[in-house]
């Protein structure tokens, strides 16, 4: 059983990725990335393109991921041995950061930071991609603006805070979902359609869920 705290600053996974969306600017989303700076088990690795905005607020990646045709001058006077060249053009700048971050330090848990804001087809690509990174490692959390993405393959016990919270369930490979503590139980077909999970409620604090293939969770936040 795979099991989500509630997302706050402090359970929030220390082995932060920052890809090149809306730079993080809640400040639920910039605790988690001055924590993981600040924590010498954390870790940031930055997608090429985010690099020039991690340096303007004042923190330094432990490690630049990409072809690195868009680092700025400040992102090339870094040591060296933090700048990682891939310059395969088959996957995005998210994934070869994730793929390089499992291979090189194998985290169990990950936070993704920066993966929407500009457009929404990078959004859209970045969150198909959650159930691929969910293969690769335990738990996958990717924070917005506006709520959090989870990621898992199996079955996870997760905290949502608190009853009547608004949530969708995706099943990107079309199988069937078990679920307890939800409003609407779900279909006992097959999730054969994105749309299928979506717009659910919690019925209280934690809610499971298992499903033959990784299974991405958003959970929206009250609206401010």
């Amino acid at each position: 059983m795979i099991r989500f705290p509630l997302l706050t600053a402090d359970t929030a996974p220390r082995f932060v990725i920052l890809a090149n969306g809306e730079f993080p600017r809640t400040s639920l989303l910039l605790s988690i990335l001055d924590r993981a700076a600040a924590d010498p088990q954390g870790m940031i690795v930055c997608c090429d393109g985010a690099t020039e905005q991690l340096l303007d607020y004042g923190l330094t990646p432990d490690a630049v991921v990409g072809d690195l045709d868009s680092v700025g001058a400040a992102a090339l006077r870094l040591p060296p041995e933090r700048l990682h060249h891939i310059g395969e053009q088959e996957t995005n700048d998210l994934t070869k950061a994730v793929t390089f971050s499992v291979r090189e330090y194998a985290p169990a848990s990950i936070c993704i930071l920066g993966a929407s804001g500009r457009r929404e087809d990078h959004l859209l690509g970045n969150v198909s991609l959650l159930p691929h990174y969910a293969r690769l490692c335990e738990r996958v959390v990717m924070p917005t603006d506006y709520g959090c993405f989870l990621a898992f393959d199996g079955e996870a016990e997760i905290c949502v805070g608190y009853p009547d919270r608004q949530l969708s369930i995706f099943s990107f490979g079309g199988s069937r979902v078990a679920a307890q503590g939800l409003v609407w139980p779900m279909p006992p077909s097959p999730l054969s359609e994105l749309w299928q999970g979506t717009l659910n409620r919690s019925l209280s604090d934690t809610i499971r869920l298992s499903s033959d293939s990784p299974l991405v969770l958003f959970l929206a936040d009250e609206p401010r």
